[in-house]
Parts: structure tokens; C-alpha cells; sequence
């Protein structure tokens, strides 16, 4: 609804005017000088306002001034006894719509004065829709631009990390390509997992925590001396202590990018065991993270079948034995069993040697 503002100083011509308003449904108020106009539409902020030139007092031209100042959108029809040229002028130079000659008849109110009053406000209305359209086109091609910004930003993070990652293994040939190695088996484990509501996090559905996790599992390395991550034979007390930090660090490294917070959650667990007795939280059972229980897996897996500086490797039967040898103590059970089954599936171990580990054979 309209709100509208009567300012006339003859009070029965103010409350006439009031009534004949309300009956054309306009929200009406009035107001008998200019000091009472003002606080009123600082209070109601009306639309439009029927102004008497000749108050007693601030004049009406102070009064449209003031307005003006305050609202430049208010429509102000001013109204005079005489045709005072000069106040007519001023008026409109001041922002007045239109105004009216003392007596005046209420059709020409409802039909031309009013009529030219809607005409504006229905035109500033068309211009703040047009604008606020600009506005939100802009917006949106900031937002994309932004959006852009933030993913070539993100984008070369992750080359960044990815980089330092292979920045590790190049330091260690022992190592040389275990992340990627590591990345393989963990999909695998989660391809098998896929469905089970425990695993939901981990599978094809989010397969990034995996895939990008087992990339930067282990970037943490990269804090670790090369006398100690090269060392051929068996590591100090010390040394271990060392070693068994970089989960820590990695996590560190990690969490400095919104994204790789799910990654961190992964570098900093994949070595806690299922018994709890792993590092560095001590965390148990399903407390460790979902993609941090399969990462183990797939790390111990890759860890047993690479040469390394202190061991030749195994051959996959017999890594495969020893990750079902310690379900329910170093490994969840269930990435362990979906890990069987992928290597067979992928002809790393035959239906026979799938035979010979879940039932003990030589």
C-alpha cells in the first residue's frame, strides 16, 4: 500500500483531505506544520507527500528541502493559494512532482496529480528492478571470476604439493613411486567398499580423500633428514622418533589449504592401528578416519612388496598373509577383505593363493 502524507495547517482541510485518501486505499497520515512533517517521515518514510507551500512557521519549500535532503525518492506535490511564480519555480528546481492551485477540485487530485505521481514511482521502481539487475549481473560475473581465481589458486596448490611429494620420493629411490602405488590399492579398496554405509566417505562418491590422500599420505617425509629416510640399516630410538613425526607435519602441511583438511585428516592417521596402539593419537576402531583405516591397508601392502634400504621385498602371497594375519589388531578387517578380493580381481594373486590365505595354507 501507498503511504501517503497530508502537511496542510487548516485542520479541517488536512482531515478532509485524510478521508478522501483513505476511501482511494492509500496508508494515510497528516500532520499540521512542518516540525510534526518531518518527524513523520522519518518515522513512516511515506511514498508521497500532499505539501502546503504557506505554513505557518518552516514554510513548505523548507519543509520539500528537508525532505529531499532526507529521501531523495519521496514525491512531494506541493500546494498553493496563489500562483506565486517564483515559489513554483523553486519548488520544482527543489525536486517537487507537480503541484496544485488552491481550490482544487478532487477529481483533478485523483486523475492528473495522482496519475503523474504514479507514473514516477512506478518509473524509479523500473529503475531500481533495471539496477538491482545490473547489480546481481555483476555480482555473478565477479563471483565466476572469483570462482575462477579460487580454482586456479587451488589448482596450483595442488601441483605444489604434488611436486613436493615427488620431491620425497626423489630423495628416496626406495620409495619411488610408493604414493602412486599406495593411491591404486586404495581406489581398489574403496571400489569394493562402495555401497557399505560405513564406507561412504571413502568411496567412488568421494574418491578424492582417497586418491589425493594417498598421493600426500606421506608429504610429511619431507621434514625428515636424508641420513635418517636413506639409512640402510636399523634406525636409533631416536631415529624412530623422528620418522614417526611426519604424520604430524604432513597433517601440518596440509591443513593450510581449506580443500586438503580431509587429506590432512589422512596423512596424520594412516598409521593408527586398529588395537589403538598406532601413532601419533593412539586413536581405535572406528574412531580413525574411514579413508585413513584403508590408506593403512594399501601403505602396508605397497611397504611389503618394495625393496627398501633394511629388506628386499616379499612376494604379494605372502603380504597379503600378513595383512590377514593382523585383522582386528593392526588393520580394520573389512578394507583388508575388499583388499583380497581386488588383488585377485586384478591378477595379483590367483583364486589359489586367495585360498591359501584365508584358510591357512602353506
Amino acid at each position: 500500500m501507498i503511504k501517503l502524507l497530508v502537511v496542510e495547517d487548516e485542520r479541517n482541510l488536512c482531515d478532509f483531505l485524510g478521508d478522501f485518501f483513505k476511501r482511494q486505499n492509500y496508508e494515510v497520515y497528516t500532520a499540521y506544520n512542518g516540525e510534526d512533517a518531518l518527524k513523520l517521515i522519518k518515522n513512516s518514510r511515506p511514498h508521497l507527500v500532499f505539501l502546503d507551500i504557506g505554513l505557518p512557521g518552516m514554510s513548505g519549500i523548507d519543509v520539500l528541502a528537508r525532505i529531499k535532503e532526507f529521501d531523495n525518492t519521496i514525491k512531494v506535490i506541493m500546494v498553493t493559494a496563489t500562483r506565486d511564480k517564483q515559489k513554483i519555480e523553486q519548488a520544482t528546481k527543489l525536486g517537487a512532482s507537480d503541484y496544485v492551485i488552491k481550490p482544487f477540485s478532487f477529481d483533478y487530485l485523483k486523475n492528473v496529480a495522482l496519475g503523474k505521481v504514479h507514473t514516477q514511482l512506478f518509473e524509479d521502481l523500473r529503475k531500481e528492478a533495471q539496477e538491482k539487475e545490473l547489480l546481481y549481473k555483476e555480482i555473478e560475473k565477479k563471483a565466476d571470476e572469483l570462482q575462477k581465481a579460487y580454482g586456479k589458486l587451488a589448482q596450483t596448490a595442488v601441483q605444489a604439493l604434488y611436486a613436493l611429494a615427488k620431491a620425497l620420493e626423489a630423495r628416496d629411490p626406495y620409495t619411488h613411486g610408493h604414493s602412486e602405488s599406495v593411491t591404486r590399492y586404495a581406489t581398489w579398496i574403496g571400489e569394493k567398499l562402495r555401497g557399505k554405509s560405513d564406507w561412504e566417505n571413502v568411496t567412488l562418491d568421494t574418491g578424492k580423500i582417497l586418491r589425493n590422500g594417498g598421493l600426500l599420505h606421506d608429504v610429511g617425509k619431507i621434514g625428515i633428514v636424508d641420513g635418517i629416510l636413506n639409512k640402510p640399516g636399523k634406525l636409533t630410538k631416536e631415529e624412530w622418533a623422528k620418522v614417526k613425526e611426519h604424520p604430524v607435519k604432513g597433517a601440518h602441511i596440509l591443513e593450510g589449504v581449506e580443500e586438503f583438511k580431509e587429506y590432512a585428516l589422512v596423512a596424520r592417521h594412516h598409521h593408527e592401528r586398529w588395537d589403538g596402539k598406532g601413532y601419533p593419537d593412539g586413536l581405535k576402531g572406528k574412531k580413525i578416519p574411514a579413508g585413513a583405516r584403508v590408506l593403512a591397508v594399501a601403505d602396508a601392502y605397497d611397504a611389503m612388496t618394495s625393496n627398501r634400504p633394511y629388506r628386499k621385498a616379499i612376494p604379494p602371497i605372502e603380504a597379503a598373509k600378513e595383512l590377514v594375519k593382523c585383522k582386528g589388531t593392526q588393520f580394520d578387517a573389512e578394507p583388508v577383505d575388499a583388499f583380497i578380493i581386488a588383488l585377485k580381481e586384478h591378477g595379483i594373486l590367483t583364486e589359489e593363493d586367495v585360498k591359501k590365505i584365508t584358510e591357512g595354507e602353506e
